[in-house]
């Protein structure tokens, strides 16, 4: 949930990565499988979804 969320408020995954002392790799992989679980193709739809259940 906090990649979701650190996604969704738009931050890359670079930053997300120094922020929670992960490599750039597993965020890339967390950030595909949040995708993949929820059915989401784009940052806009994670942002809409977020935002519906109030993870933001």
């Amino acid at each position: 949930v906090t990649v979701l969320r650190y996604l969704a408020n738009g931050m890359s995954n670079k930053e997300i990565a120094e922020q929670l002392l992960l490599s750039n790799k597993t965020i890339s992989a967390h950030k595909a499988n949040i995708f993949s679980k929820l059915g989401l193709h784009s940052i806009v739809e994670l942002i809409d979804y977020a935002k519906s259940h109030e993870l933001l």
